[in-house]
Order: structure tokens, then sequence, then C-alpha cells
């Protein structure tokens, strides 16, 4: 039977270019979190480390899910998405389907993103953008091997401008050479015309390797760069 339990070991947001917000002046709470049989504060998952964690209430009580994590920036920001990072040493506690909603006061909130992850340890990205209520146009939906499903850009409680961004992290060190884009294939709607084509070593610092645009048709582009 599985348990209750949630833990995260890290948690970044991106602003609307796709670049990791400061996390100077944040303040985070947490629903329910371990403070007596470990230490799984909640304020573990903004401390920088890898190795500490957020972790649900296990030793005296266990609350059920839906669990929350609340992080309040101490100023209005824009926001364009996000970055979760598993806990590491174990499995315990992996998020599966999750929300992402945002508030201008600490009390109305919309629902701007929602979706379900993978149970592995490795770090996600979630796109500055995403429509996940009036059609599935999850991120995960252009690395899924299926030509028939898309991700596309939110449209029905919002339709934020671009740039968009769409960050992939491959979980270990890699040389890349190009890439691949197939548009969605059943409608023209937004075929990507300019684009930048950046990669990071760690997440943070980005360096811009190629960049153009395409015609406005279906077919699959293949784009080829010198290793940075």
């Amino acid at each position: 039977m599985g348990r209750a339990y949630t833990t995260m070991a890290e948690f970044n947001l991106l602003d609307a270019t796709g670049v990791v917000i400061p996390r100077t002046g944040w303040t985070v709470v947490a629903d329910s979190q371990e403070t007596q049989g470990e230490n799984g504060a909640a304020t573990n998952a903004i401390d920088g480390s890898t190795t500490t964690f957020w972790h649900t209430q296990w030793q005296a009580a266990s609350p059920p899910p839906p669990h929350t994590f609340t992080v309040n920036l101490g100023t209005a920001r824009t926001v364009g998405g996000f970055k979760y990072l598993p806990r590491q040493n174990l499995s315990v506690g992996r998020i599966a389907g999750w929300r992402f909603l945002t508030s201008p006061d600490g009390t109305n909130w919309t629902v701007v993103a929602q979706g379900t992850f993978t149970n592995d340890a490795a770090e996600r990205t979630v796109a500055d953008s995403q429509e996940t209520q009036g059609e599935n146009g999850a991120a995960t939906n252009a690395i899924d091997g299926s030509t028939t499903t898309f991700w596309h850009t939110q449209w029905q409680a919002a339709s934020p401008p671009p740039p968009h961004t769409f960050t992939v992290n491959l979980g270990t060190a890699r040389t890349v050479g190009g890439f691949k884009y197939l548009p969605r294939q059943n409608l023209s709607v937004g075929r990507i015309a300019g684009w930048r084509f950046l990669t990071s070593p760690d997440g943070t610092n980005w360096t811009v390797v190629a960049q153009g645009t395409f015609t406005n048709d279906a077919a699959e582009r293949t784009v080829t760069f010198a290793p940075p």
C-alpha cells in the first residue's frame, strides 16, 4: 500500500524568459512538514542543497494528500515556469500529480498549469506556459514519441505573450550538436517562427548556441550546429 508522503529537495521558479528567479527574500510554508523524526522542514526545498529536503509529516501523524507548498516571493513577479528536484537519496514521496497556482494577494488563486511526473529522481523543468484545462497541451507531450499529441501554450484561462520557453533537463551532461522540431500536425496554430537555442551546464547560466527562423509549414526541421 502506498504512503501519503510528499518530498522535495529543491524548488525554483522561472521568469517569463526561462531564467531562474533569485530566491532572496522568499518565505515558504507547507501544509505538512516533519520536524520531529527528521529535519524535513519546508525551507529545505529552497536552501540550495540537493541533500536536504522537505518531507511531509510521518512520525506523529501522516496527513493524506493533496499537499501544498506555498512560496511568498516578497514582491510581485512574472512567473513563467518552475523547476522541481525530487529527493535524491530515496524514492519516498516523489510527486505524481501536481497543480501550479499563482496569486496576487495570497487569497485569490488561479490554476495556471497542472500535470503529472514520472517516478524517477530527475529534475523537472515545466515550460513557461502550457494548456491543461481546455485541452491536453502539456509540455511533456513534445517528448512522448507521438506525432498526434503536442505542447500548446496556455489559451483558456489566460494567453501569455511570447517569447515562450521549452526547457529540457537531460539528467546527465551530454554534448549536443543540434535538434529536430516537428510542428503540430493537424492545425497550423502556434508554429514557431523565430527561435533561439541555449545550453547550460547547471540550469542557471545559459549560452546561445544557435538562432534562426522557420517557415510556416508542417514539415519537420533538423537544425545542426557546432557543439558548444
